[in-house]
């Protein structure tokens, strides 16, 4: 309706296909400038035999967390800790815990561990993960802001026809993600927004 002035006709055709790459690309454009808490999921595997790696799904990004063995108690997990580079574990020993990621989005990516986890070993783990692909007017898009959706693909089809109302779209789309990252970093009603002292931070309790 912005764009061609007539809210009745519904595109199709090629003109159809545009809009949904349009709708892929703009939400990939909100996931790549924030690590959004609707991408973020947690892992639970259990390790079916002993081995130095796991695979990742497909649309794994990066890790969120340390990964956590619970077999060694609910309450004492033994952490791993991601390594800056994969070249520093030539500098780690062979009883360091820690982790790291191979592979690429073609081959698909995997999570060294060391030392070997034992079969039976419970992990978890934090991942921000890529969107899901909007290939068809079926597919759920994942962004929760419809209004910047909507104007940034407004931006895309009136660039693509050389509109002169591009750049205003353009400007408009950036600062409604703008406020949406704002709104992000606003604690809820439900958190604790105070920065803890030095003996809460130590779990120290005054006169116990």
């Amino acid at each position: 309706a912005v764009v061609d002035q007539d809210g009745s006709t519904t595109p199709s055709g090629t003109e159809l296909t545009n809009l949904v790459s349009y709708g892929d690309r703009t939400q990939r454009d909100w996931a790549n400038v924030y690590n959004w808490t609707e991408l973020r999921s947690t892992i639970n595997a259990t390790v079916l035999y002993s081995g130095t790696s796991i695979g990742l799904p497909a649309r794994f990004d990066r890790l969120v967390s340390p990964v956590y063995d619970f077999s060694t108690g609910v309450d004492s997990p033994t952490q791993y800790i991601e390594l800056n580079n994969p070249s520093d574990r030539f500098g780690k020993l062979s009883t360091d815990k820690y982790v790291y990621l191979v592979g690429d989005e073609a081959r698909g990516k995997a999570l060294v561990i060391n030392p070997a986890l034992t079969s039976g070993a419970s992990i978890v783990f934090d991942i921000q993960s890529t969107p899901s692909s909007l290939a068809t007017l079926t597919d759920t898009v994942t962004c929760p802001d419809r209004s910047y959706m909507a104007t940034r693909i407004e931006y895309y089809r009136l660039f693509a026809r050389s509109d002169s109302r591009f750049p205003q779209a353009k400007a408009d789309s950036e600062q409604m993600l703008a406020n949406r990252i704002e709104k992000s970093d606003v604690p809820s009603g439900g958190q604790n927004n105070q920065i803890p002292t030095w003996a809460e931070k130590r779990n120290f309790r005054i006169g116990g």
